[in-house]
């Protein structure tokens, strides 16, 4: 895949509270509609980055499946190395 901008400038990665699927299903439940447990819950997350939002979600719900995807190869190496570690 070929370089994009994303590559060239990195932007920060870092968990977004506003983001968090617990956070997202109050107003779900206040106007009555389902929404899924966390330890089930399913998370997609477009412009990942380096997964500093999804990584630290995965590792607090190892049942969820969460699933993350970016333009930048960069922050996605990066991503990789921070689980492998």
């Amino acid at each position: 895949m070929p370089e994009t901008l994303y590559d060239q400038v990195a932007y920060p990665s870092r968990p977004f509270q506003q983001t968090h699927p617990l956070r997202l299903a109050l107003p779900a439940a206040l106007f009555g509609l389902a929404y899924a447990p966390m330890d089930r819950a399913r998370v997609l997350e477009i412009g990942c980055g380096e997964g500093g939002n999804i990584i630290p979600l995965a590792l607090s719900y190892p049942g969820a499946t969460i699933v993350g995807f970016d333009l930048a190869e960069t922050a996605i190496a990066a991503g990789r190395r921070t689980v492998e570690a």
